[in-house]
């Protein structure tokens, strides 16, 4: 009991009871220590947190600004005792000693031998051997001198930065990896039973607590999420939780970027993130079709270790938009300190473009490949009007950037490759450099698909904002605007061609693979060599462009009841399209109505040759009579006894 007593008040160790004091906080402190560093941190920041609020509630009122003050700076160098201790225990693991690090309101640092306390180094940073442990003396005395070596810059308001870069730096002088291995393979290479488990298991977790409320452990719970491309929903429908039915759209464009190949475009982007930082330090970066936040979650503080931790940022500021209820959920669980937005990009552009404009300086992106259906009207520009959904992506966020923004895209390979797409390779090759890009391999060395289920070959493409407009292409880029990028730059198709080029690979619509790209998805992606931009070409002014006329043609839920599903769910949904379609026929709104038919129509004639004849489905009927919902009526209504 003394011991513990002389401990809390961080006298020097002296006695036996000093030394077993010490021990016996051991096996609960080694447990603590093992956790993540990320955890580790947030233990840290709590206890620095609880050190002011306790120091100030003893304060007199008019004394408090005054306690504060100096609590905040008592609080700080006890981190930065505690974060130096950790370092050294992984220095002093290297050489064969048994250390572990407490945390405590005076931090110390215990090396233990068969049981017993062998040494302690105080908060004071003084050392304390037990009789008959000398051999340690000099040991600690080489680590104080590669701690000391260890040059980090710390910040109070960035300690996590501070902490987790003096850790990394340890373990690189101690010969231990700088990024710890993780146990288990990323959720989108396990099987298929496996992966529809994990989602059912994380769609019912994130609804049960605030964003900011998730443990560590069913953070990686929800990590564990993959999305429903390439798996059979139908299987599992009754076990969705009716709060968070997936959209159709994202059932058919729910292929998220392979953990695997977000990292490795992270790592390539951090040595560029210097120049894109602004005067304040910090990157502003946009994610326009987030999903679950593989990409940007890629920029992890060990990754981009020296940029951040050594003052080149501050930070990177997160902007991020996504359509899918599911995924933007599980997206602000995961990380609830960026600024997310739900709801379909061409929204978000129509609301937010005009003050965005010119303030984005990297923006990384896996759009959807297929068509942009309903969400095209969203968006009444007619210079962006795009077909494909990733050419609008691409297009409509490169020119959000500011000049010399880079923007990263997967796009598929019939974006580059063949003539279907030239067009559209001028209108970005004139406001953008490319810088290089990718062609990655669609399937492994034993067949399977890298991406189950997307059928589609990805590029990976890296462009930089010109600032301005070519009246042409460059003549530097002809090839590029040709088609023949990968012509000649073989070197970066990363696996073996198989198959002729068909001109247009879409995700879900290669009927067959004719070409394909074998090899293994790259853990690290060659060097970018940037390919030098013109100095001598004559920039036109982008004139801004006014926002005209929109039409929202997505909305909300339409008051559909959470426990109808699936492909019931989806008629209720055009149903209540239809109905505001006649809202606005009955209204005599000549414009609306021209402009909501063409995608409306398109709209019913799918459903029907999906569905079936709607009027033979007993289950609607259901809906529309003893329920009486109204767009069960309406989509009954939009066709004949026939199904026409």
């Amino acid at each position: 009991m003394l011991g513990s007593e002389r401990l809390k008040q961080g006298k020097r160790p002296k006695y036996d009871y000093d030394f077993a004091a010490y021990a016996a906080l051991v096996p609960e402190e080694r447990a603590l220590d093992d956790q993540p560093d990320d955890v580790v941190v947030r233990r840290i920041q709590q206890r620095m947190t609880r050190l002011v609020e306790r120091s100030v509630a003893k304060a007199d009122a008019e004394a408090r600004a005054d306690v504060r003050a100096q609590a905040e700076a008592d609080a700080f160098e006890m981190a930065l005792t505690f974060i130096r201790m950790r370092a050294e225990a992984v220095l002093l693991r290297e050489a064969g000693w048994d250390a572990v690090p407490l945390l405590r309101r005076y931090p110390s640092l215990v090396v233990m031998s068969r049981g017993s306390t062998a040494a302690i180094r105080d908060w004071r940073g003084t050392v304390h051997l037990r009789a008959g442990f000398g051999a340690l003396g000099p040991i600690t005395v080489e680590t104080e001198k590669k701690i000391a070596a260890i040059e980090v810059t710390a910040s109070a308001s960035r300690i996590d930065r501070y902490a987790l870069a003096f850790w990394a730096r340890a373990r690189a002088l101690s010969g231990a990896p700088m990024i710890p291995v993780e146990p288990e393979m990323p959720p989108d290479l396990r099987g298929v039973s496996w992966r529809r488990e994990a989602n059912l298991k994380a769609m019912r977790l994130v609804l049960t607590k605030e964003a900011s409320d998730f443990t560590a452990a069913e953070r990686q719970i929800l990590e564990g999420y993959s999305g429903w491309g390439g798996l059979s929903i139908e299987k599992v429908e009754s076990q969705l939780p009716p709060e968070l039915i997936p959209e159709t759209f994202g059932l058919i464009h729910e292929y998220y970027t392979p953990s695997v190949i977000a990292k490795a475009l992270a790592e390539t982007l951090c040595p560029l993130l210097a120049e894109l930082a602004g005067a304040d330090g910090v990157v502003h970066a946009l994610e326009p079709s987030a999903g679950i936040g593989r990409l940007l979650r890629g920029f992890t503080p060990r990754l981009c270790l020296a940029l951040e931790a050594g003052g080149q940022i501050k930070r990177i500021s997160w902007t991020a938009v996504e359509y899918s209820k599911v995924s933007s959920t599980l997206l602000r669980a995961l990380r609830p300190d960026i600024d997310l937005h739900h709801m379909p990009f061409e929204r978000w552009i129509r609301e937010e473009s005009a003050r965005m404009r010119g303030t984005i300086s990297l923006i990384v992106s896996n759009p959807p490949y297929g068509e942009r259906g309903a969400m095209a009207r969203e968006d009444p520009d007619e210079f962006y009007k795009e077909k494909r959904a990733y050419a609008y992506f691409m297009r409509r966020a490169l020119d959000l950037l500011i000049p010399g923004g880079i923007g990263v895209f997967l796009v598929p390979a019939g974006f580059l490759s063949g003539s279907l797409n030239r067009g559209l390779r001028e209108k970005l090759l004139r406001r953008n450099h490319l810088l290089g890009a990718f062609r990655l391999p669609s399937h492994d060395r034993k067949g399977h698909e890298n991406v189950p289920g997307a059928s589609v070959v990805m590029d990976m493409v890296f462009w930089r904002s010109r600032g301005g407009e070519l009246t042409e292409v460059d003549e530097a880029d002809r090839y590029i605007h040709d088609g023949d990028y990968f012509v000649q730059n073989k070197d970066h198709l990363l696996g073996v061609e198989d198959g002729s080029f068909s001109g247009e690979d879409e995700v879900g619509k290669t009927p067959s693979w004719r070409y394909k790209v074998t090899g293994e998805l790259p853990t690290r992606l060659p060097p970018l060599a940037p390919r030098p931009v013109c100095t001598s070409c004559v920039l036109n002014v982008i004139a801004a462009r006014e926002a005209g006329n929109f039409q929202t043609v997505v909305r909300g839920d339409d008051g559909i009841p959470v426990d109808v599903i699936g492909d019931l769910r989806h008629a209720l949904e055009l149903g209540a399209r239809v109905d505001r379609y006649l809202a606005a026929l009955g209204a005599d709104e000549a414009d609306r109505v021209n402009a909501l038919w063409p995608e409306l129509n398109a709209a019913l004639r799918d459903f029907a040759a999906s569905f079936g004849n709607p009027a033979r489905s007993a289950e609607l009927r259901e809906l529309a009579g003893k329920r009486g919902l109204q767009a069960a009526q309406q989509i009954l209504n939009a066709f004949d006894r026939s199904g026409t």
